[in-house]
This record gives C-alpha cells, structure tokens and sequence, in this order.
C-alpha cells in the first residue's frame, strides 16, 4: 500500500515507510563508507565471466567461521558493497592484493545490505579443450594443515596427495572440462597430476532452485594420478597436451609462377593421424604479390616472393606455410577441360559430359558445339546430344571396340577430340 501526504499548498507523494527505511539505511552505509578505515577499491568482473573487470570501492572484513566462531584467516574475507541494490551472487570473481576471489556465499536476498563471502583462488586449471585450444580458469583447492601431533616431518600447509576438492567459475570454458580429465598442479620443478573422478563434476548447486542455469560455481572432485611426459606439457602446466596431434598437409606445398596465373591449395588436416574436416583461415604475408580466397584459391599478383599461410581457425597454432615465387608476367595457355576424364561407356548406359576453356586456372565463358569427328563407328551403335553450351550425352546402344567414337568440342579456334570407347555391359 502507497501512503500519500499532502501539504496545504500543493499535492506532493512521499515515500512508503519501506522506500524511507532503506533511504535512511543506505544514508548511514553511505556515511560510514566516507569514514571507514577499511574501505578498498577492488576490482569486479563484469559482465560475469566475461575477463573484463572494473573498480568498485567496497569494505573489506574478515570472514568468521560460523561453526568455530572463529576467524578463517586471509584466504577468507568477507565483502560489503557500498549499494545496497549492488548485484553479485556465487561464482562472480574479484581481484584485490595480487590474487583473484570467488564468491562462495551470499547475503543479497531478502537483506538490507549487500555482502558476500568470497575464498582466493590458490591456483590455476589448465587444459586443452577437443579443439586442442589451451584454457584456463582460476581455481581453489581445498586443502588441509598438519598438526604436530599428526606430522611426521615439517608443519607445513600440504595439498592432500590421494584425494582434493577443486572449485572454479563455472562459464563456457570450464563447461568443457570432461570426466576422467587430468590436470597438473605445482611448478616447472615439481609438478603432481589430479584425474576427476567419473562423478567428479559436481554442477547442480542451483542458485535458483528450479534454474537449472542457475549455477555458477563448479566442484570438481579429483585423486592423485602420475605425470606423464610423453603427453604432459611439463613446461606450462597442461596435462594432456600433446594428446591431440594436428598436422596441415598443403598441396602444393609451393607455388612458381607468373604474375596472372591462378592455382589452388588443398590442405588436408589429421588429428591423431585421423583425417578431419575443420574450418582453415587463409593469409597472405603480402597480396600485393598474391592474394588468397577464403577456400585457398591463389592469384599471384606482382612480382617477388611471399608466404601463404594456412591454419586451423579454432586453433591457430595448427598451421602451415605455402612458399609463393612470382616472376614476370606470360600469357597463360588456353586449355580444354573435359569431365567426367573417363571416356569408357558400358552398353546400355549414358554418360553426361562437360567441357569449359581455362586460361591461367581460370574458367572462361566460351560456348562450345559438339559434333562427330570420325566416321569409323556405326551410327546405330550411338547416340549424341547436346545438352547445353557446355555439355553433351553419349548413349552406348551396342558395344563398337574396331574403333573409338571422336567427339569434337569447338568454341571459335579452340578444339578438342574427346576420344570414347563404347564397351560391352561385361
């Protein structure tokens, strides 16, 4: 319900007993903040999961264990936003003092002030995803503290070796990580490897109950698993890393030529000695002497020597390079193309050919005629008919094999004899 108050002069709304509530509240939030001695400016990552982040002052206070009543030292600090209304909720991060936080609780709902409890990320996950690109997401490892009583050697913070629980943001890149996948934790010198277990990946803690994309935390439950040098990149940290094995073979592998001339590239990729279809990206290191399409197709452009290179587009470090000389310029030869190459029909059968003039590589528009060139074969034993400008049907009626049938494609003075032998149905 509005309460409205009115004044003798003139008609004027006030706010309801709530708004003025929280206009005071936020009044003396305000207040302290211009005093606080624990006030920060911080970094925020917005939007969520986007790697962009922005400064926003907030108070930082420690965070106390609600079972111990006691404080959970700094890798726990709890949060307060300055605006009440401010928006974040688990799994956002935030950088402070050299290191990276997630959000592990919240008290945004139904509460006047706006504060969470954040944990540092003591490390980092790294992997690479189907595609063989190279990802990483800032993580927390649980871990535990020896005790005198219970430690054989040092007193030290240890990382259990049989059995951890990691959490990261759960975004579009740690969605790929699978069952059974491994990763190493450590350094250059020394480093431990973690596999998840089958059920490892724990991904339903709903922030809404019925939201099923409402998560935005991700566990990760892993046991101690053996480095493995063979296929663990011991240098970065990324286990599994020469798994998958791509190699880009380009024909040709080098291109000569004249300036005008045309060719094309066929690139073929295998993964793990599979052949594969990805997308490829096409460049030239310099069009002013060949240029390149989007499907490897070549015009040499200038005269001079270049590069062309070809990778995989979702995986830039799979590549490989097409060597291009250009010389001066020629006049390419005029050619006949005819297809299908085979000229052999079976009795009984039709074959459809197709005929175009190339200059250079490249397709002309001529209009061609088809006509008999010989006399030799019956002409009950055959049929010819021309298709279009361009193309033309021989139907075998009865085997002929003293003699081929010679067609001739015409276009001005350009001709070809298209050779073809009328063989038996076995």
């Amino acid at each position: 319900m509005s309460y409205k108050y009115f004044t003798s002069a003139s008609a004027t709304t006030f706010q309801t007993p709530k708004e003025s509530f929280l206009a005071d509240f936020q009044a003396n939030v305000d207040a302290e903040f211009s005093v606080a001695a624990d006030i920060y400016t911080i970094t925020e990552e917005l939007p969520f999961a986007s790697g962009s982040y922005i400064d926003v002052d907030v108070r930082i206070n420690s965070a106390i264990n609600s079972e111990t009543g006691r404080n959970r030292g700094d890798d726990w600090k709890k949060i307060i936003f300055q605006d009440l209304s401010h928006d974040t909720n688990i799994g956002y991060k935030y950088n402070f003092d050299d290191n990276y936080f997630i959000c592990v609780n919240s008290e945004i709902k139904k509460n006047f002030a706006s504060s969470i409890t954040v944990r540092r990320c003591n490390n980092v996950l790294r992997w690479t995803d189907t595609d063989g690109n190279s990802l990483s997401s800032h993580c927390i490892i649980d871990y535990s503290i020896k005790r005198p009583s219970d430690s054989v050697g040092k007193n030290d913070p240890v990382t259990g070796e049989g059995f951890i629980i990691v959490y990261t943001q759960l975004n579009d890149d740690t969605k790929t990580i699978a069952p059974g996948q491994r990763f190493l934790f450590g350094n250059s010198t020394l480093w431990k490897a973690f596999k998840i277990f089958g059920n490892g990946i724990q991904n339903f803690l709903n922030q809404e109950t019925e939201d099923n994309d409402s998560c935005k935390l991700l566990m990760l439950e892993m046991g101690a698993n053996t480095v493995n040098n063979d296929v663990d990149n011991t240098a970065d940290g990324i286990a599994d890393y020469y798994k998958n094995v791509y190699e880009l073979t380009l024909t040709p592998s080098s291109i000569s030529g004249s300036v005008g001339d045309t060719f094309q590239i066929s690139a073929n990729l295998e993964i793990n000695d599979v052949s594969t279809t990805k997308d490829l990206t096409y460049a030239s290191s310099a069009s002013s002497i060949a240029t390149v399409s989007g499907s490897g197709g070549v015009i040499l452009t200038g005269n001079g020597s270049t590069d062309i290179s070809i990778s995989v587009t979702e995986n830039s470090s799979a590549s490989a390079v097409c060597s291009v000389v250009v010389s001066a310029s020629s006049v390419a030869p005029y050619e006949i193309r005819v297809s299908p190459a085979n000229t052999t029909i079976l009795e009984g059968t039709t074959t459809i050919f197709e005929t175009f003039g190339y200059v250079g590589g490249n397709v002309q528009a001529e209009k061609y005629t088809f006509a008999i060139a010989n006399s030799n074969v019956p002409g009950a034993n055959y049929t010819l008919a021309t298709i279009d400008d361009n193309s033309f049907s021989v139907q075998n009626i009865e085997m002929y094999l003293a003699y081929p049938l010679i067609i001739s494609a015409t276009s001005g003075s350009y001709t070809e004899d298209i050779s073809i032998d009328l063989r038996g149905a076995w």
